[in-house]
């Protein structure tokens, strides 16, 4: 059985996704809120910040300003990877909340990954994907 997805985009940059019964919302808004607790911010600051980026990698994805976020999407290891067009950067924010830069280059846009792991990113503005693998950390058009 696959979850259900729902991604929605605020006005402010944010971004909430819902998988069955968790929302989880990365974003500088406070986001969207039932009172129940299965909403949970898990990347940005959530002071209501737009426009700009401040990735601070190696901490807390709480403690990153993010400005410019265009997808996201959740992996089978249980961590959330999105794109900050703003930051120019692909980023990973694993189980424990830590934030990593996967690579960075300007215009990231539509971001997927398929079951070995790997990393699939639309630039739009250049017309074309790039592939992150997975097992060697190589990039390819």
């Amino acid at each position: 059985m696959h979850a259900r997805r729902r991604t929605v985009q605020g006005g402010d940059g944010s971004i909430s996704v819902s998988a069955v019964t968790t929302v989880f919302h990365l974003g500088n808004s406070n986001g969207p809120t039932d009172g129940s607790g299965s909403i949970q911010r898990i990347a940005g600051t959530g002071d209501g910040t737009v426009g700009s980026s401040t990735i601070e990698e190696g901490r807390a994805a709480t403690d990153s300003t993010l400005g410019g976020l265009r997808d996201v999407t959740a992996a089978t290891d249980g961590s959330i990877w999105f794109t900050d067009d703003a930051a120019g950067a692909v980023c990973r924010v694993d189980r424990a909340g830590i934030l990593r830069v996967v690579f960075r280059e300007d215009g990231p846009s539509g971001l997927c990954l398929d079951g070995a792991g790997n990393c699939y990113v639309a630039y739009p503005t250049a017309n074309r994907v790039v592939k992150r693998d997975a097992a060697t950390g190589g990039t390819s058009v």
